[in-house]
């Protein structure tokens, strides 16, 4: 490490430690002159040059690069090309005024600084702009921003905090926290993006150790500052959050669509010590009754499995002495649909049987003699880290994945990725360990990525990742909340947690379910988790094996209620499913804040318990030991009805909900589609050929309401590109004399899909007593009743052509 850097190191942690700036800001930054070319401007300052560059015309990028400075050219997270976005300048004696067809950046002569407006609203303006933080042989180097009286913040990556981080000074450096509770400001998956409730966000684009500051050192300023890397922020805004999280994915890549097993229910533990342990916790769900997709495999699997005794991390092997199938486990479990998911981690162990290859091969990070770096005091023993940026390391790593996926391992769990251990002294092969730290985890997902678009281009990979960087979703990173303790606080925190993810583009973020570190045993707070697990993306109950994480292992009363809760997730496939199609095609977030319904509602954007599940289903978590009601609003615009009783609540209103022990309180929007299946066992027996309709008809919503429900055969990774899919929409709406329900299916379709499907449509709340007229519908085919204690008419038909029409009195 040279002076220079360590100094700047130094003196970054110093700061935040005092919470203090002292900053070198250039108050005498001048405008000297400008270039306009056909969607960039550049501006030459007497301290350097400014760039604003228009993506689209909801997305400007602006860079600064100092005198005798240069940027990159390239970024870790952008994937983006400018749009041809036309460009309008407007040039006076005091300002330039550079427009977009939705956005305006002002940029003021004297004194220098840059305003960005939405129409006439101004959303925010730089307030230092690029400044300097000065120390004695170094300095950090960030961007200012004025922020309003009132104004909420969001984003930052995954904290164990409020949803409303404003007034929070934060590090961005991924580091794993063991048994945090609802309390963490740092953890494994930092992303430098911030988003404001004036519907834009700033997205900086710099990697290297920093820290943003929330208002916390001046209330009234946004700061980002860095030890190095780009100088290049981009700033998206739009008329909602939506909105604005749609037009960020676009920037920086949105998540392929994961495998549908991946939905279903996934065995886990720290963790099973061999075969007969495996074998014996997949029969004990078959017999119980509990439906089950995947089983994940911990450090066991390569070795003994003990802590600095033979742990054999980096070896990449199955045991055998625990292990004699190998292979022929996974086989087996295949032939019952059970996917088989295995740990692997980037270090390797300085007695692991590839060390020494690796060694000699010039695969691990070096230290400032060129040799490789040995951590000492690693928690499994002596270790070297993989270099994951050189592409020799890649190409090593890969053939180990690839030699297990050939033998049919399903997925991948990469641990330990912050990396947890990454001393300042490192090497790699694209800089400093400070500098690529935040990285290092994007560049595994990114490698295993590659790896199967290029060998196994048809199969969706299932990439089991603790930490990230901004645009690690497109690599179909799927990340979980780390080692959550065992404790109410823990499970309160997983809400905001993931609802953040979900605004920065992460959007199946998701807990160990029950918990996983410490605490004792509490069937009541397990039983809560595993209820509100059905709501939030992946469904993996994974603890410390001193408290079972299984359901299997609890008493039959336990059982029961998480039963239900395992086979409602998945008779909930169809709509879980078309989430994660909106999700790859959108970026919209699975779980969903209360404000992207009524976005204009200030109160909500602090709204930390409840949350929507789609834009359909309003999920209030058991979140407190011995609970027996909670607070609920509603958003206005909608009637809500209750999912388990069918009473309807006023859109608009706040309501104390009784809770009972076998249901967390679940809310369905007015005018929702929900689309349901039968109960299954396992996602390969899944068929939406008898599909179940619930519509929640409102009596109070005027003009059409509709829906929709995304179909492929669930294993293909082109589907998407490939048009291998079918698109069924749902519209509903009353006319002159009759209420219509239409149903329509795109042209395209998949392998296999139903020839045709029998359809149960349950309209909520509303009386039909005959059908007026059916078209392409075999009208021998159908059937209508009514049940006067639901107040819910049930209609069954079989859907053959793309397109059926009900006409209902």
């Amino acid at each position: 490490m040279t002076k220079h850097t360590k100094t700047a190191v130094v003196l970054l942690w110093s700061l935040l430690l005092l919470g203090q700036y002292v900053y070198a800001q250039n108050p005498q930054r001048q405008y000297k002159s400008h270039r306009s070319t056909q969607n960039t401007l550049n501006i030459q300052t007497n301290d350097g040059v400014l760039s604003l560059r228009a993506f689209t015309p909801y997305i400007i990028e602006v860079s600064f690069e100092k005198k005798g400075f240069q940027n990159p050219d390239s970024s870790h997270a952008v994937v983006l090309q400018p749009q041809g976005t036309k460009i309008s300048l407007k040039n006076t004696s005091q300002t330039l005024e550079w427009s977009t067809s939705a956005l305006k950046v002002i940029i003021q002569k004297t004194p220098f600084q840059l305003k960005f407006y939405r129409g006439k609203q101004l959303i925010t303006s730089e307030a230092a702009g690029y400044f300097e933080t000065k120390g004695k042989q170094g300095y950090l180097k960030g961007f200012a921003f004025n922020l309003d009286k009132k104004e909420q913040l969001f984003g930052t990556g995954e904290r164990a905090l409020p949803m409303n981080r404003r007034g929070y000074r934060l590090e961005l450096y991924n580091k794993a926290h063991y048994a945090y509770s609802n309390q963490s400001k740092l953890m494994g998956y930092n992303i430098p993006l911030v988003l404001s409730s004036k519907k834009y966000s700033i997205y900086f684009d710099n990697a290297p150790k920093g820290v943003i500051d929330l208002g916390k050192t001046n209330p009234n300023q946004l700061t980002f500052e860095s030890i190095g890397g780009k100088m290049t922020y981009y700033l998206i805004a739009a008329p909602t959050l939506t909105q604005v999280v749609e037009h960020y994915t676009a920037l920086t890549g949105r998540q392929p669509l994961p495998p549908r097993w991946a939905l279903g229910n996934i065995a886990t533990r720290y963790g099973y010590r061999n075969e007969a342990q495996v074998r014996k916790v997949v029969k004990a769900y078959q017999a119980k009754d509990f439906p089950l997709d995947a089983v994940i495999l911990d450090h066991y699997w390569y070795g003994k499995g003990e802590i600095k005794q033979s742990v054999a991390m980096g070896d990449f092997d199955w045991y055998t002495p625990h292990w004699k199938s190998g292979a022929g486990l996974v086989t087996d479990l295949q032939k019952q649909n059970i996917h088989t998911v295995l740990i692997t981690q980037p270090f390797v162990l300085t007695d692991s049987k590839n060390f020494g290859h690796i060694s000699k091969a010039g695969l691990l990070t070096k230290d400032k003699q060129g040799k490789p770096f040995i951590i000492p005091d690693f928690y499994f023993g002596k270790t070297g880290l993989l270099d994951i940026f050189q592409s020799a390391t890649q190409q090593w790593f890969w053939a180990q994945y690839k030699k297990h996926i050939d033998t049919g391992v399903h997925g991948w769990w990469g641990d330990l990725g912050e990396p947890e251990m990454h001393p300042a002294g490192m090497r790699h092969t694209q800089g400093k360990a400070d500098e690529v730290h935040n990285i290092y985890g994007h560049y595994w997902a990114k490698l295993i990525a590659e790896g199967y678009q290029k060998e196994y281009s048809r199969i969706r990979p299932f990439i089991l990742m603790r930490a990230g960087f901004a645009g690690s979703q497109r690599f179909g990173l799927i990340p979980w909340s780390g080692d959550v303790s065992r404790t109410w606080g823990g499970l309160q925190s997983q809400i905001p947690l993931t609802l953040n993810m979900g605004l920065a583009g992460v959007g199946y973020m998701h807990s160990d379910l029950g918990g996983f570190a410490e605490g004792k045993l509490s069937p009541e707070l397990y039983t809560r988790w595993l209820q509100y697990g059905v709501f939030q993306p992946i469904y993996r109950p994974h603890s410390q094996e001193a408290v079972p994480s299984e359901p299997i292992y609890y008493a039959d009363s336990t059982q029961k209620i998480v039963r239900e809760f395992i086979k409602l997730r998945y008779q909930m496939l169809p709509y879980n499913y078309t989430l994660a199609y909106e999700n790859a095609t959108k970026g919209t977030p699975l779980m969903r804040p209360l404000f992207f319904l009524e976005p204009n509602n200030a109160q909500l954007y602090q709204e930390n318990k409840n949350y929507l599940w789609g834009n359909d289903f309003l999920v209030a978590p058991v979140l407190q030991k011995g609970q027996t009601k909670v607070q609920v609003y509603f958003p206005k615009g909608y009637n809500w009805t209750d999912f388990w009783s069918n009473k309807v609540y006023k859109g608009g209103t706040t309501t104390t909900i009784a809770v009972t022990p076998d249901k967390i309180p679940v809310f369905v929007r007015g005018g929702a589609f929900v689309p349901m299946v039968a109960h299954l066992s396992n996602t390969s027996a899944y068929s939406s050929e008898n599909l179940i309709i619930h519509y929640y008809f409102d009596k109070d919503l005027k003009g059409e309401q509709d829906g929709q429900m995304y179909e492929d055969d669930g294993k293909d990774a082109e589907a998407l590109k490939r048009k291998k899919y079918e698109l069924l929409e749902f519209e509903a709406e009353q006319e002159a004399g009759h209420y219509e329900i239409e149903f329509n299916r795109s042209k395209h379709r998949y392998p296999n899909a139903p020839k045709h499907r029998k359809v149960t449509l349950v309209i909520h709340h509303k009386k039909f007593t005959t059908i007026k007229k059916a078209e392409k519908i075999d009208k021998k085919s159908i059937t209508l009743s009514y049940d006067a204690t639901k107040n819910q008419t049930t209609i069954t038909f079989v859907w053959k052509k793309r397109k059926a029409q009900l006409f209902l009195n």
